[in-house]
């Protein structure tokens, strides 16, 4: 199995970055003018827009027989490989935001791990868990 990360997702991540964004620009024109505020606000918005585009770019999760791998990173590649064994728990979290968008966040623990997975299509996630619990015993 072979899950991409949705275009929707970098939406959910837009609007978590956008909403920073406007919080720093709120913060800045109350300590200094609306124009700095404004420009804050619009560098740190495009700014983080942009990085959420190109961490969708290279974001893989991939299920063989024995190995959970993760692929994430644009300028940095990051691959999390954990066998199937070493899985204790799954969790699915929605946000209001998430479930309007039918995206879902995954998390996935071992003994000594926790890899999260943000803003899977809620069906994938739940597919992600069943065949999780299925493959580990």
């Amino acid at each position: 199995m072979k899950v991409r990360y949705p275009a929707k997702a970098v939406w959910f991540c837009i609007v978590w970055l956008v909403a920073f964004s406007a919080i720093a620009g709120i913060v800045v024109w109350l300590l200094a003018t609306a124009m700095i505020g404004t420009i804050t606000f619009a560098i740190l918005g495009i700014g983080l827009s942009v990085v959420a585009v190109l961490h969708r770019i290279g974001y893989t999760v991939e299920i063989t027989d024995r190995v959970l791998s993760v692929k994430r990173g644009f300028f940095i590649s990051r691959i999390h490989k954990m066998p199937l064994r070493f899985i204790v728990s799954t969790t699915i979290i929605n946000t209001p935001l998430s479930l309007a968008m039918n995206l879902s966040v995954m998390t996935i623990t071992t003994s000594g791990s926790l890899i999260m997975i943000a803003a899977l299509k809620s069906e994938d996630a739940e597919n992600l868990r069943q065949l999780l619990s299925e493959r580990q015993g």
